[in-house]
């Protein structure tokens, strides 16, 4: 007996859009995957409400939790360079020096007890001084009700004075009221505290910086470091790396966090200007002299002094958005030409406006290469970065997958923003929550503008291809050429992202700004548009994904896998039912066969398809394919 199955033919729907660009992207997903760091998607959580006597907002903690956040850097940048964490107090460069308390035990404990899934980055304290008394602070209220300006910076804790306010004249504090010398082996005696005594679970606190932009200290804490001495900060480095990782073998050091494109280059200095560490008679840029020490240093105590090569970076925006959207080049792309650089142009020691390529983080690896060997083993981070918050939500999100993606794809291993605005929220959530684990190359006709962000599951059964379009103005049309995954002909998922409200949109997983839609599949090619300024995810399965994983056997066949449309489905058990399952979804019908029976079935409708017979007792899986 015969029976036919009539599975509906599939119609492509196609879209024009008017006056847009044609892009061209291609990638095969089997070419190039590598695993990367999951901490990418981080942010800094200076703005959470960890101090004692406050609780956390819920609809703050929701966002925590939902938004596939992984990584959180929790220790206040600048002010953790003189935390004290015995006596929970550290000092706050940018007002007046003064002490406030400061609670890593309880931030510590919260992570552990609410955000298990997250990991947590704090500090070691390296400049020598930590706080030490809240007695001795400058009265802000009496002085100017507390009014923010430069002379927030002065510092006059300790008994300090304003001598001349419009002359900026001052009298600096007595350090020794209200700071304490501190050593290295004191700073990192808090991973045997907390695994030890408060038994935090410290595989949730890996990384750790060394202390904070200290090539800035002359100007952030010039109570204790008027002039910055590199040398000082290294042998303070070595001491305390040597001894984290006797305490703590499987910690991650992260260093030097320097802090901005002028001081990758030159230190900071308040009495002498910027200045540029000098080794042997030969000066060279902080970074590279940072390198080159902790090399040496590497092979003369045999251990891993620097895990994480780790900088911030802060442009300015002068330059208008759509320089702001292009500045994730600075850190590999050795054909930009950074329109904001400054700092660069020191790269020689001098001033040289014709040095145009910064690719700072690809200068890092070639000086890591050259002075700790080619198979160094060190990431790539950026722990703070800052984008004008005049720019509107959409221009937030769409930079900070830019940033992400591009240290995705160089062995970045955690990205958190400085300042925090509407935008990245949505951005984190779309990029954490749907990319795969696996990254891999793809290309475009115009990278700088369209790119794409391609991740794959590890078995090459799904992909996410995240694409931003930089362009102020211009539509997109864009065609996604994928290889190496086969994908069934009709319509696959998006989510996207574009003109955002300057309010807050994403609450959680559920409720947030994603708009779903569709794009056409046909022949391994997706077309799709995105509006100027604007993101979307197109999300794919291969044919065999949309099946649940079953072994195949050989008690049914289909024959032949590639025809005009009519198939042959024989079976030595019986078949109960045939389920044929393409694009527009599973055509299902019970048959009655038996052992010496087959059954013919046709498929109206060209791709590829997955065809589950179905058994007495067990079930086949077979793709086919109309032509």
């Amino acid at each position: 007996m015969k029976h036919k199955l009539l599975f509906l033919t599939i119609v492509a729907a196609s879209s024009t859009i008017v006056n847009a660009a044609d892009v061209k992207i291609s990638v095969d997903t089997k070419s190039g995957a590598k695993k990367y760091s999951p901490y990418l998607f981080g942010r800094n959580t200076s703005d959470i409400p960890f101090q004692p006597g406050k609780t956390l907002d819920p609809a703050f903690e929701t966002q925590l939790k939902e938004s596939g956040i992984k990584f959180v850097r929790l220790n206040n940048g600048n002010n953790a360079t003189k935390f004290n964490y015995q006596k929970k107090l550290t000092c706050h460069p940018d007002w007046y020096s003064n002490i406030y308390d400061c609670d890593w035990d309880m931030s510590s404990k919260v992570m552990n007890e609410s955000f298990p899934g997250i990991q947590g980055m704090y500090s070691f304290q390296l400049c020598g001084y930590v706080a030490a008394s809240k007695a001795y602070n400058f009265n802000d209220w009496e002085f100017n009700q507390s009014q923010w300006g430069e002379w927030c910076s002065w510092p006059l804790c300790g008994g300090g004075e304003v001598i001349d306010l419009a002359a900026k004249e001052y009298k600096a504090g007595d350090t020794s009221l209200y700071l304490e010398e501190w050593t290295t082996d004191q700073t990192t005696d808090i991973l045997t505290y907390w695994k030890d005594e408060l038994k935090r679970d410290m595989s949730q606190f890996i990384y750790w910086n060394m202390d904070n932009e200290p090539e800035m200290w002359s100007w952030t804490h010039k109570d204790v470091h008027p002039d910055f001495d590199p040398e000082f900060y290294v042998q303070q480095y070595v001491k305390a790396a040597l001894a984290a990782k006797e305490k703590f073998p499987d910690i991650k050091l992260c260093g030097p966090v320097a802090g901005s494109e002028w001081t990758w280059y030159a230190t900071s200095g308040t009495s002498k200007g910027h200045q540029f560490p000098i080794w042997e008679g030969k000066q060279m840029p902080w970074l590279q002299y940072f390198i080159m020490r902790i090399g040496q240093e590497q092979k003369k105590h045999g251990v891993k002094l620097l895990d994480v090569l780790d900088i911030h970076y802060y442009p300015s925006g002068e330059k208008g958005e759509e320089v702001s959207l292009q500045s994730h080049r600075t850190y590999f792309d050795r054909t930009y030409d950074n329109p904001e650089a400054n700092g660069l142009y020191t790269l020689n020691g001098g001033w040289d406006t014709n040095i145009k390529k910064e690719y700072i983080l690809g200068r890092c690896d070639d000086w890591m290469k050259e002075y700790i060997g080619e198979d160094h083993g060190v990431t790539f981070s950026v722990s703070e970065y800052n984008i004008s918050s005049s720019y509107e939500p959409i221009t937030h999100a769409i930079s900070y997958i830019s940033h992400v993606g591009e240290l995705m794809k160089n062995n970045g291993e955690f990205f958190t923003p400085w300042s925090w605005y509407p935008g990245m929220w949505e951005a984190i959530h779309l990029m954490g929550r749907y990319s795969q684990e696996y990254y891999v190359p793809s290309k475009s006709t115009d990278v700088n503008m369209v790119e794409s962000y391609v991740t794959v599951n590890k078995d090459n059964s799904e992909a996410t291809l995240l694409i931003v379009n930089r362009s102020l103005n211009d539509e997109a049309n864009v065609e996604l050429t994928v290889s190496g995954m086969e994908i069934a002909d009709g319509d696959c998922k998006t989510l996207s992202l574009a003109n955002l409200p300057k309010s807050e949109t994403f609450v959680s997983h559920t409720e947030n700004a994603l708009v779903e839609g569709d794009a056409t599949v046909s022949k391994g090619v997706v077309k799709t548009s995105l509006p100027a300024k604007s993101i979307k995810a197109v999300l794919l399965k291969s044919a065999a994904a949309s099946v649940e994983s079953v072994a195949a056997r050989e008690d049914a066949i289909v024959y032949p896998t590639v025809s005009g449309g009519e198939f042959f489905a024989k079976s030595a058990e019986g078949i109960h039912s045939i389920d044929i399952i393409g694009a527009n979804g599973v055509h299902s019908e019970s048959v009655v066969g038996n052992g010496n029976d087959f059954v013919a079935f046709d498929i109206a409708g060209k791709g590829s398809y997955i065809v589950k017979v179905n058994g007495k007792k067990n079930t086949t899986v077979t793709k086919v394919v109309v032509r």
